[in-house]
């Protein structure tokens, strides 16, 4: 469908035909897809800003890209053992050898003893958070960070948008679940409330899922939400 029109991001190897940026709670980073560029590209930027910045993990057909963010996160670390040891103590172990960047905010009492097997950095945390009984989130911040803490202590937590008129398809999916078709708007991130007004749904969704492409055919932006 074509919806809207807008200059392509750019990257330092040139100008792509196209771009598709996604993030979900299923992995931590934000991922796309690069078309149109011979050399890999480093990174993409929108309106002089970073909409992605990674490693590429494979070269498709068609001079296709795929890009991952945080590549640091998926560094093996461990096996390590822990004493007396809270959780914060832990994944900023994790932290640290792997040499990603985070904001830690999640918080859990000293274990007398812990195991850390041998994971992907971002694997540890989340084995990590399970040993402490806790349900917190994962997500890539702007700056090439990872978030790991509760939902509602994110910094994507308290960012708002606005979506009315810009709606071109709304369905309700089941209870409380929505998918939204709207024009591009690259400063939309995981966990960020959309402020609906549309006669399918008034009311805040929380962004769950979202993919944004963008080329010189069409422009658009999926999101997937729920009531927040």
């Amino acid at each position: 469908m074509r919806l809207f029109h807008l200059p392509r991001p750019i990257t330092p190897e040139g100008v792509p035909s196209l771009v598709e940026m996604a993030e979900s709670p299923h992995v931590p980073w934000r991922w796309g897809i690069v078309r149109g560029v011979e050399a890999p590209p480093s990174r993409l930027l929108w309106d002089e800003e970073p909409l992605l910045v990674g490693q590429v993990v494979a070269r498709l057909p068609a001079r296709e890209w795929a890009i991952w963010g945080l590549p640091e996160w998926r560094r093996t670390v461990g096996p390590q053992g822990f004493q007396d040891a809270p959780l914060e103590a832990v994944l900023s172990w994790v932290m640290r050898v792997s040499g990603g960047k985070g904001q830690i905010q999640s918080r859990g009492a000293p274990k007398r003893h812990y195991a850390l097997p041998r994971l992907p950095a971002w694997e540890a945390v989340l084995h990590a958070l399970r040993a402490w009984g806790k349900e917190d989130v994962l997500h890539e911040l702007d700056g090439e960070a990872l978030y790991i803490g509760p939902l509602e202590a994110s910094p994507h937590a308290r960012v708002r948008h606005r979506v009315a008129e810009e709606v071109a398809v709304l369905r309700r999916l089941a209870e409380g679940r929505y998918y939204l078709l709207l024009p591009p708007m690259p400063r939309l991130r995981i966990y960020h409330l959309l402020e609906v007004d549309h006669p399918g749904f008034r009311g805040v969704l929380r962004v769950m899922e979202h993919r944004l492409r963008l080329s010189g055919e069409e422009a658009f932006h999926e999101v997937y939400g729920r009531s927040a």
